[in-house]
């Protein structure tokens, strides 16, 4: 059985609880709904209800971008695919992609957004179960299935949320964790899996600051024995491109502290990311940009915007270019292969 929304309409409670009923009785597997609310995954469903009534019945949920987005990706990859299969998907993209269509990406935080963010400027205190912090959590969930489709579209490559197997199982203890920790840190997280990037991109909107950065992190190479070695390494990595607000942050062994230097500097002189202790080498790199929001950045649209464009911008010129250290193949010892060719002969 299937529920489909258009525009700004959205599931209702009582209707999706009335289908699951109709489902039980006449024996139907599953009720799938479709709107432009967004899930992270087909079973988090955006309305909560009874699990007596999914006992028997699987409820599940896709957005119209994730279908837009499903189609888009076959295209792109499906290498079997026939001529009318290839015009019914052409088709179906072409009319998602027009206004008329009612088809909407997620563009706007929840009414109580600026209300949050007014609170943390002027040191409130946030309670995890109130109505407002459940409501930004969750519009932040529907944001980060948008940017994941985003990213999936423009890279033509699947990108997914990286989730804990306790979220991913249930979305109510997500939504109950990422509450605590926005009312605790005062910040958003969002990490996602990229394939074949180096590593997860972490996504975080600090609200105390206004800020939104974009990081990712890679071990630092063990073959290079010096700090200006391995930090040459990596710098190398950008030399085609304008490091702009491009930071990069060293992890040092031991109890030392995080030490940050900006990319341009870098390249320059790698010895300005240093630790106070001259002997120690970095063994693990973030690099990261950094966006001052200020105002806008309680703003229910510009939020998005900002976001959006700080994170494309990022994979774009770090998350193409950065890659992960590999280490060498163990080689024979010279001496060693000359005996071993001299035992062969």
């Amino acid at each position: 059985m299937i529920e489909a929304k258009i525009g700004n309409s959205t599931l209702n409670e009582e209707q999706i609880c009335r289908y699951l009923e109709l489902a039980k009785i006449h024996n139907f597997d599953a009720v799938v709904t479709i709107s432009n609310q967004f899930a992270v995954l087909a079973t988090h469903h955006p309305i909560k209800v009874s699990k007596k009534l999914t006992r028997r019945v699987d409820l599940f949920h896709w957005s119209w971008t994730y279908l837009r987005t499903q189609a888009d990706y076959q295209l792109r990859v499906e290498e079997n695919i026939d001529a009318e299969q290839k015009y019914i998907l052409e088709e179906m993209v072409r009319y998602f992609d027009h206004k008329s269509s009612g088809v909407q990406s997620f563009d706007s935080m929840n009414k109580e957004w600026r209300n949050v963010c007014l609170k943390v400027k002027n040191k409130e205190r946030l309670l995890k179960t109130t109505d407002e912090i459940l409501n930004t959590v969750s519009a932040w969930h529907q944001e980060q299935r948008d940017l994941s489709l985003m990213l999936t579209r423009e890279l033509g490559a699947p990108v997914n949320i990286k989730l804990s197997r306790a979220h991913k199982s249930d979305s109510e203890a997500r939504l109950k964790d990422d509450s605590a920790f926005l009312c605790e840190k005062e910040t958003l997280i969002c990490q996602l899996h990229i394939p074949d990037a180096a590593s997860v991109l972490t996504i975080d909107a600090s609200l105390a600051n206004r800020t939104i950065s974009c990081s990712m992190e890679v071990l630092a190479p063990g073959d290079k024995k010096t700090t200006k070695a391995r930090v040459n390494w990596l710098v190398r990595q950008f030399a085609k491109i304008e490091p702009g607000a491009i930071r990069v942050g060293a992890k040092w062994p031991g109890g030392s502290q995080i030490t940050w230097s900006y990319l341009e500097n870098l390249r320059d002189d790698p010895s300005t990311i240093q630790t106070e202790n001259p002997n120690l080498v970095p063994h693990r790199f973030i690099v990261q940009t950094v966006l001052d929001m200020a105002g806008k950045f309680s703003g229910q649209r510009t939020f998005i915007e900002g976001l959006e464009k700080t994170v494309a911008e990022f994979y774009h010129s770090v998350g193409e270019n950065l890659t992960e250290w590999v280490p060498p193949a163990p080689k024979f010892e010279n001496a060693r292969v000359e005996d071993i060719l001299e035992t062969a002969e």
